[in-house]
């Protein structure tokens, strides 16, 4: 039976080529499409979840306390308050990295038994990303104070998110294609 179902598979792969070669691409953007849309629902997930550890982590990284708040957390800072709201949980960044991480173990012919540890995986890549990104943006923030006007500081703290984000996906994708064999590099 076992052989006669690598047989079927092989025959699907010789017979739909394209549909076998973007696999890993489908799953991906599969994976994107049916995610995103929960990342706009279930409120008291995403500020549990994704916001609490995040503000938890920056507050014991800055030695600062971290305060609940009707949107989320407050890191009383200093110079600048934190706030870490559900703007902040970083939710369609950890659909991404799933998306990547599901990409790439589609294209490793990943086992069954490894796909339940890439959510975890793109959760702890995602809870140390974010965490990254708010100090990093706390520290351009207290940079731009003193050197930009007030009109600039929502520009500087998206640029802070970006590049940490995208530096981040680059890191995972970069370390992930030259440390997994993949069938067809």
């Amino acid at each position: 039976m076992a052989h006669g179902d690598a047989t079927i598979r092989q025959t699907l792969v010789d017979q739909f080529p394209a549909c076998h070669r973007n696999a890993p691409f489908i799953g991906a953007l599969l994976t994107f499409l049916f995610l995103l849309p929960a990342t706009t629902h279930f409120p008291q997930f995403w500020r549990l979840g994704f916001c609490y550890p995040v503000a938890r982590a920056t507050a014991a990284f800055l030695g600062v306390p971290c305060a609940p708040t009707d949107e989320g957390f407050t890191l009383p800072t200093p110079e600048i308050a934190i706030h870490v709201t559900l703007a902040c949980s970083a939710g369609r960044y950890f659909v991404l990295i799933l998306a990547l991480l599901v990409r790439e173990g589609i294209h490793a012919g990943l086992r069954p038994r490894f796909w339940l540890a890439l959510p975890l995986a793109a959760y702890l890549i995602t809870m140390a990303a974010n965490t990254m990104r708010i100090v990093m943006a706390w520290l351009a923030a207290r940079l731009a104070a003193h050197a930009l006007p007030v009109d600039f500081q929502p520009a500087v703290h998206t640029a802070a998110g970006v590049f940490v984000f995208l530096s981040v996906l680059i890191v995972v994708h970069v370390v992930i294609s030259r440390s997994v064999p993949h069938a067809d590099r």
